[in-house]
């Protein structure tokens, strides 16, 4: 257990807490994991669109060559 400052009030919020007993603001005790989440998103956003640019590619390649 450790104490945070709250985002609302900035007053100390043990991270078991789920909302702030001072102001009732919630506790945001998943940072990392929502980060985590997010970098995935964009890395398979990346991935499909350089899969798309490389079907692209081979697409025009084959043109090229017929």
């Amino acid at each position: 257990m450790s104490l945070v400052p709250c985002l609302s009030c900035e007053r100390p919020v043990s991270t078991l807490a789920t909302a702030c007993p001072a102001c009732g603001a919630p506790v945001l005790d998943d940072t990392p994991g929502c980060l985590s989440v997010i970098l995935g998103l964009a890395y398979a956003c990346l991935l499909l669109l350089g899969l798309g640019v490389g079907l692209l590619f081979l697409v025009a390649l084959v043109a090229v060559l017929l």
